[in-house]
């Protein structure tokens, strides 16, 4: 059996893991829209946890990255 597959009906790609093929679930796009509650958490993360965003913005964990 193949270690990884591809279903070209709905683009998802599987990993064979002990005779099971499981979908692969983790996106690797980097480009996404933030909602309403995201963009009202970052506003609170860069008010009044300074320390915490400016460690995002380093790790590039922020969008703007």
């Amino acid at each position: 059996m193949k270690k990884y597959i591809s279903d070209g009906k709905n683009g998802l790609d599987y990993t064979l893991v002990n005779g099971v093929y499981l979908p692969n679930l983790i996106s690797t796009e980097m480009n996404y829209e933030i909602g309403m509650w995201g963009q009202r958490h970052l506003r609170y993360i860069k008010q009044h946890r300074k320390v915490l965003y400016t460690s995002l913005l380093t790790n590039c964990k922020q969008k703007k990255c």
